[in-house]
């Protein structure tokens, strides 16, 4: 069931093979396709490799060596017969021991004759091939197939644990490979997902949480308040995080600080209740209120207290303050305890797309992320719980505070104690802070949106020598994956499987 399509020539080592087709397959012959090498001096021993670097040559037509073939052209095609030929490259990964049903990383060269036979779907080794892999990499997960021999390639559910990264250009299909990703490693992991738009992953799953019902700390609605009402970080950050807290604390009818017990007088004595039907439907003016004390209490210039007064007034969204008085009751905590709660069933979705400001999806983010953490340091157990982030540049990049120092934390620590991020972008460079990529240690990339990409990921994770000529002809669906979840040594190109949607 195998086809012979050419011989290894000269040259060869434990992890390239150079090959010569034959004349009667070399059309069929593709890029990225997998082949199998028979040496007769290692019996019951195959070979398994990708093939590359396909090329047209001739003896005749070298491009350094003047050929009076240009000028007599039809005088040597009517003459001469045909003398051009295919030369191409395996690149070696694994060897398969049909003896012991087994496979081992390449560490010995295939001899000059030994044959070539191209991998299809068809041939009976393909289920040896399954076999061996199931039998190395144990609990697997499989998100596609080896897009030309429909291979089944499983990979090391265990290493999602050291973080993943979804790479492409707009259109290469990042969304539903993530889809598949979660739909795997939700029978085994916790998954939270952050909709960033809403319409990604909300309408396929049940578990669904808006974000305008979800509370948010006080430094993450600091960071908000800033950002909306344009006020400089480096003059209010202090004032704005003590005002917030102390506003929070004011709605849970919560004590304040001994440094702020003025500041509860001047607003009104009255228990929570009351306060807040004195503020109903004027929540902004009560946080104005709140702003205004607490800046005095710090000692505040006047001018200083009027900026705020006049910026936060103006720029500020009312609706976002009422909704931190009146709508949003889900803990962040209570998320994260839902999701451990569904393990093995499915995941728990926040539809980031029903809030519009990127500061507020960027605190909830930042607040459930924390959670997860503030339970690790209480608890002092593996969550096993991850978490995607689709359109990642919003959140992992070198300037989106305060989710990406959180993001940081996790990548750099949380394999340990069973919190990974499975982050889905379309750049790589720009989009994803270095230190954060620097500990993915799984792949998925397609066509890329910027040529210089391929190489920031070669510069974290083993690529196997790619270039961009790999990528130019990749469909949607079409993934390479490298890294620890794959059981092969050099990166395999996948055909993600359909799904719903």
């Amino acid at each position: 069931m195998l086809r012979e399509i050419g011989i290894v020539l000269s040259g060869s080592t434990p992890s390239y093979a150079p090959v010569q087709l034959r004349k009667d397959y070399e059309h069929i012959v593709e890029e990225q396709q997998l082949a199998v090498i028979e040496d007769q001096k290692y019996p019951g021993k195959y070979f398994i490799g990708v093939l590359r670097g396909i090329r047209r040559l001739d003896p005749v037509l070298r491009g350094n060596v003047r050929t009076p073939y240009v000028e007599y052209h039809e005088y040597w095609a009517r003459n001469y017969p045909e003398m051009n030929y295919t030369n191409a490259y395996v690149s070696l990964c694994s060897v398969l021991d049909l003896n012991s049903k087994s496979v081992e990383n390449c560490r010995i060269a295939p001899h000059p004759n030994s044959k070539v036979y191209l991998l299809s779907g068809d041939s009976e080794i393909v289920e040896d091939i399954e076999e061996a892999l199931g039998r190395i990499v144990g609990e697997h997960i499989t998100v596609g197939t080896q897009k030309y021999s429909g291979l089944r390639i499983p990979l090391k559910a265990e290493y999602a644990r050291c973080h993943i990264g979804v790479f492409g250009a707009t259109g290469m299909g990042k969304s539903r490979l993530v889809k598949v990703l979660v739909d795997e490693l939700v029978k085994r992991y916790a998954i939270v997902i952050f909709d960033h738009t809403g319409v990604d992953y909300t309408p396929y799953y049940d578990e669904v949480i808006s974000s305008k019902e979800i509370q948010i700390s006080a430094d993450a609605m600091s960071s908000v308040v800033l950002d909306v009402s344009r006020l400089d970080r480096s003059t209010y950050a202090t004032y704005m995080d003590v005002a917030c807290m102390a506003f929070l604390r004011i709605l849970r009818g919560e004590e304040l600080p001994n440094q702020l017990s003025n500041v509860r007088s001047r607003i009104g004595q009255r228990r929570e209740g009351r306060l807040l039907s004195d503020y109903a439907g004027n929540g902004l003016d009560l946080f104005l209120n709140v702003v205004r004390e607490v800046m005095r209490a710090l000692n505040a210039r006047p001018n200083t207290i009027a900026k705020a007064e006049l910026f936060i007034g103006e720029y500020m969204d009312r609706e976002f303050i009422e909704e931190v008085v009146e709508r949003r009751r889900i803990s962040p905590e209570e998320i994260v305890r839902r999701a451990i709660e569904l393990r093995g069933k499915g995941p728990v979705v926040v539809n980031l797309g029903d809030d519009t400001e990127i500061a507020v999806k960027r605190g909830i983010v930042y607040d459930v992320i924390t959670a997860a953490w503030k339970i690790v340091k209480r608890e002092r157990r593996a969550l096993d719980l991850g978490f995607v982030i689709d359109e990642a540049q919003n959140y992992a990049g070198e300037y989106t505070y305060p989710t990406n120092r959180v993001i940081e934390m996790t990548t750099r620590e949380g394999r340990k104690w069973g919190l990974f991020v499975i982050l889905a972008s379309q750049r790589v460079a720009r989009d994803i802070a270095a230190s954060i990529r620097a500990n993915i240690n799984t792949v998925f990339f397609s066509k890329l949106q910027a040529t210089g990409d391929l190489r920031e990921i070669g510069g974290f994770l083993d690529i196997g020598g790619m270039d961009e000529n790999d990528l130019m002809l990749l469909e949607s669906r079409d993934f390479f994956v490298a890294g620890l979840m794959n059981p092969m040594r050099i990166p395999m190109l996948l055909r993600v499987r359909e799904v719903r949607g």
